[in-house]
């Protein structure tokens, strides 16, 4: 009776022992993590102190016309799209509609070679 006594206080411990271990790796996680925010917000904090105040924008004036009675702004410019340049496959394109038969003697070469 007295060795399984000792059997049963041997696992007993052991089994408290690694419970306590794992709730003491847990307490230190957190006790790390807590330190760890403290040193950022210390280092965010100085880093701030570093950086120049931001200024506000000045406010902005509107001027608002009133147009007389039956009067239209003719003052209005239409805005004229530029015309794009032509690229290679633009190029490419327009020489196969216009001589197609180069364009198959070229496509010949290629699959030749």
């Amino acid at each position: 009776m007295a060795d399984q006594e000792a059997l049963d206080s041997m696992y007993m411990r052991d089994f408290y022992m690694e419970t306590g271990k794992k709730v003491g790796l847990v307490l230190l996680a957190l006790i790390g993590l807590m330190w760890f925010r403290k040193k950022s917000s210390k280092l965010f904090a100085a880093l701030k102190s570093l950086v120049p105040p931001r200024q506000a924008p000045p406010p902005v004036k509107e001027e608002v016309r009133a147009a007389p009675e039956g009067e239209e702004e003719d003052d209005i410019q239409v805005v004229q799209p530029e015309k794009r340049k032509p690229r290679l496959a633009d190029q490419m394109q327009k020489v196969a509609s216009d001589r197609p038969d180069e364009l198959a003697k070229v496509i010949k070469t290629m699959m030749l070679d």
